[in-house]
C-alpha cells in the first residue's frame, strides 16, 4: 500500500513522516509532493491508497486537489492537515469524502487514528471491488467471447458468416429456424466516469454487466441474444428474432432492469426487420444511424427506429413503456412495399400488433384492427404495408398515427416543432465576428445565441453535434490562416493542444446538456480569439522586427542608432526593451547571436576559425576567440574538439 504526503513546507512533510506509524498500518511506500499539481501527477502514476494533504498551497490548493481526487481517483482516501480552523474547509472536506480534518500542530494520536480509519475504509472497499469484479466475470461465463465473435462475424465477416452460423446453431446459441431478425445497438459511453467508477474504471466489465442484464430478459422467452460486437468500436448489439412482445415494450423492461442495477437508462438504435442473416450488416448500419439521428432534447425517448425522423419537442416517450399490459404475445408487423396497406382485411383476434410503414402507398392500416386487444400502429411516412406478419397475440398497447405535420397523438405540430434544424452556417458569421472582436460580451453572446437557437428549434442530434464540431474546427483553421499566414501552423498546433485541456462534451453520451456545449463553445472561441490577438500584437511589436533583422544581418556592423532609425523608434526605447525582454543590452544580444551561429559553423571541419570569425561578423580572429571563450567557457579549438567527439 502507498501513501502520499502533500504540503508546500518540507518540514511539515517530514513531521508527518515521523509521526505516523506506517509499519503498523501496513503502508510500505511513502511519497511526497510539494503542491497540488505535482500530487495529481503522482496519483495518476502511483495510485496511492491514502493522501495526507495541506489546504493552502501556492500551486494547486488542497481544495482543488480533493475535488480532483473525488472525481478521478475515487478509491483514494484523503486526510486534511491544515493550520486553518475554517468551517468552510471542513465542510468541503466532508463533502468530497475526506476521512478527517486535523489542525496543526499535529497530534500523533489523532493522525494515527485518522490513518487507521482511512486504511480500513480503503481495504473494505477494495475487497468489495474485487468481489464485484469477480461476480461480473462470472455473469459473462454463459456467453464466452468466442460466441460473441461468432455472432459478430454474421455482421462483418462475409467469408466466415456461413461457418459461424452453423457453429452458433450447433452450440444452441441461436435457434436453427430464424427467418426474420432485427438488430439493436445499445448506446455506450466510455466517458461516463460515475458509472465506470462502480466497475473500478474497467469499461469491459461494464459492457459485460449490460449484456447480461439484457440477456436475462431475452433468454426468458428465447427471443434474442445480447452480445458484445467485436467488429469495430465498443458496441453492445442485440439480435432479436420472433419477439413475443413489441420492441418498445421489451426495451422498456430491459431498461428498467438496467436502471435498477446501474441507475442509468440506455438508448437503443433499432433496425428494420430483414432476412436473417443477410440483412444483419445493413441492420447494424441502420441501428447506428438511428442513434446518430436521435433527438437529444427528448430525454425520455430511449427507442430510436431506423428511418424515423428526429421529431422536435417533448413528444411521446417510447422508452417509458409505450405498451402497457402487454408483456406476452405482442407482435411487430413492418412492411416495405409501396401501394400495399400495412394491414389488409383486418387483424383479428385478441392480439396486439405493432404496425410500422415506411414507404409511400396505401394507408398504414386498412380494413380494420379488431379483437379484444389494442394495436400499436405507426405510420412514419405514409402507407407502406407489412410483410408477412411477425407475431400476433394478446395484450394492450398504444395507437400512434404520425401523419405529416402531426406529432404522436395526431396533434398538429406547432411552429417550434416544424422549424428547420440549425446548421453551423446559420451562426458562423456570429462566431467569426465575436472572435475577431475579442470582447467578453460578444463571445458570451455568440455562445449563448447558438445554444438558445438549438433549443428553440427543438432538434439536436449526435450527428448534428459532430458536424458542428467539425465545422467549428474548419472555421478556426480558416481564421488562423487568414490572419497569420506562415505562422498559422504553430498557432493551430497550440490550439489543438489546448483542445485536450478543453475537450468537447461527448455527442453520443448517455446524457446531454446544452449548458455544457455552450461552455465548451465559449472556451473554444476565447482561446481562438486570444491566440489571434496575442500573435497579432507580437507581430506589431517593433522588437519582433528588430530581432528578426538582427537574425538576418548579424555579420554586418549593426548599431543602436541604425536600429532606432530603421524602425522609427528612439535609441532609448531599443536599449530599454532589450534589457526588459532579454535581460541583456543590445550589443551583448548581437554578440550572443554571432557566437551561436559560429557554433553551428564549427560543425563543418572544412572551415577555418578565421573564416568562421569573418562569416559571423568578427574581423579579428584573436578578438573572436576571446569573446567566444567568454560566452561559452571554452576556446573555439576546445569547443570544436568536444563537438567532434
Amino acid at each position: 500500500m502507498k501513501a502520499l504526503i502533500v504540503d508546500d513546507e518540507a518540514r511539515v512533510r517530514k513531521a508527518v513522516r515521523l509521526l505516523v506509524d506506517w509499519e503498523a498500518h501496513q503502508i510500505e511506500e511513502i511519497l511526497e509532493a510539494g503542491n497540488g499539481n505535482e500530487a495529481i501527477g503522482l496519483i495518476r502514476q502511483e495510485k496511492p491508497a491514502l493522501v495526507i494533504m495541506d489546504m493552502m498551497m501556492e500551486s494547486g490548493s488542497g481544495l482543488e486537489l480533493m475535488t480532483w481526487v473525488d472525481e478521478f481517483a475515487g478509491s483514494t482516501k484523503f486526510i486534511v492537515v491544515s493550520g486553518h480552523n475554517d468551517f468552510d474547509f471542513v465542510r468541503q472536506t466532508v463533502r468530497h469524502g475526506g476521512i478527517d480534518y486535523i489542525l496543526k500542530p499535529i497530534d500523533p494520536d489523532m493522525i494515527n487514528s485518522a490513518v487507521s480509519k482511512a486504511v480500513s475504509a480503503w481495504r473494505a472497499e477494495e475487497a468489495e471491488r474485487s468481489h464485484r469484479q469477480h461476480q461480473n466475470l462470472r455473469l459473462n461465463e454463459i456467453k464466452p467471447i468466442f460466441g460473441e465473435k461468432l455472432l459478430s462475424a454474421l455482421i462483418d465477416d462475409k467469408v466466415n458468416a456461413e461457418a459461424s452460423l452453423r457453429r452458433l446453431i450447433h452450440d444452441s446459441i441461436i435457434p436453427p429456424d430464424i427467418k426474420i431478425s432485427r438488430l439493436l445497438l445499445v448506446q455506450t459511453d466510455s466517458g461516463n466516469n460515475p458509472l465506470l467508477r462502480r466497475f473500478g474504471g474497467d469499461s469491459e466489465l461494464l459492457y459485460y454487466a449490460i449484456v447480461n442484464i439484457c440477456n436475462e430478459f431475452l433468454q426468458q422467452q428465447g427471443t434474442g441474444i445480447a452480445f458484445r460486437y467485436w467488429g469495430g468500436p465498443p458496441e453492445i448489439a442485440i439480435l432479436l428474432w420472433e419477439p413475443h412482445e413489441s420492441v418498445t415494450s421489451l426495451i422498456s423492461r430491459m431498461n428498467q432492469g438496467i436502471f435498477l442495477t446501474l441507475q442509468f437508462r440506455m438508448h437503443f438504435g433499432i433496425s428494420t426487420p430483414g432476412a436473417f442473416p443477410a440483412h444483419l450488416p445493413a441492420g447494424r448500419a441502420e441501428a447506428a444511424e438511428a442513434l446518430l439521428r436521435r433527438n437529444l432534447l427528448r430525454h425520455e425517448d430511449y427507442c430510436h427506429f431506423a428511418g424515423e425522423e428526429a421529431l422536435p419537442g417533448a413528444g411521446t416517450s417510447m422508452g417509458a413503456g409505450a405498451v402497457a399490459g402487454g408483456e406476452t404475445n405482442v407482435g411487430v408487423m413492418t412492411g416495405g412495399k409501396p401501394g400495399l396497406g400495412a394491414v389488409t382485411g383486418g387483424l383479428t383476434g385478441s392480439g396486439t400488433g405493432e404496425v410500422t410503414s415506411r414507404k409511400s402507398g396505401a394507408g398504414a392500416a386498412t380494413g380494420g384492427l379488431t379483437g379484444s386487444g389494442t394495436g400499436e400502429v405507426t405510420g412514419r411516412k405514409s402507407g407502406a404495408g407489412a410483410g408477412p406478419g411477425w407475431v400476433t397475440g394478446n395484450g394492450a398497447g398504444a395507437v400512434t398515427g404520425r401523419e405529416p405535420g402531426t406529432i404522436p397523438g395526431g396533434k398538429p405540430r406547432d411552429k417550434r416543432e416544424t422549424a428547420v434544424p440549425l446548421s453551423f452556417a446559420d451562426v458562423q458569421e456570429d462566431w467569426r465576428m465575436a472572435v475577431i472582436s475579442g470582447t467578453p460580451e460578444a463571445l458570451t453572446a455568440a455562445a449563448q445565441h447558438w445554444t438558445q437557437e438549438l433549443s428553440r428549434r427543438g432538434v439536436v442530434t449526435p450527428q448534428m453535434l459532430n458536424d458542428w464540431k467539425a465545422d467549428a474546427l474548419l472555421l478556426r483553421s480558416r481564421l488562423v490562416r487568414e490572419a497569420l499566414g506562415s505562422q498559422a501552423a504553430n498557432v493551430l498546433a497550440e490550439l489543438e493542444h489546448g483542445d485536450q485541456q478543453n475537450p468537447s462534451p461527448q455527442p453520443s453520451g448517455y446524457s446531454f446538456s446544452l449548458f455544457a456545449w455552450r461552455d465548451w463553445s465559449l472556451t473554444f472561441m476565447q482561446q481562438l480569439s486570444r491566440a489571434l490577438t496575442d500573435r497579432q500584437q507580437k507581430e506589431r511589436n517593433p522588437m519582433t522586427e528588430i530581432v528578426k533583422y538582427i537574425e538576418q544581418n548579424y555579420p554586418s556592423d549593426l548599431s543602436l542608432q541604425e536600429m532606432a532609425g530603421k524602425f522609427q523608434v528612439s535609441r532609448e526605447y531599443v536599449s530599454r526593451r532589450f534589457k526588459q525582454e532579454y535581460g541583456i543590452n543590445f550589443s551583448d544580444y548581437i554578440v550572443s547571436v554571432r557566437i551561436e551561429k559560429a557554433k553551428l559553423l564549427m560543425q563543418n571541419p572544412g572551415l577555418k576559425l578565421a573564416q568562421i570569425s569573418e562569416m559571423v561578423g568578427f574581423h579579428d580572429v584573436k578578438y573572436f576567440s576571446k569573446v567566444f571563450k567568454k560566452h561559452s567557457g571554452h576556446s573555439p579549438k576546445d569547443y570544436r574538439d568536444q563537438a567532434e567527439h
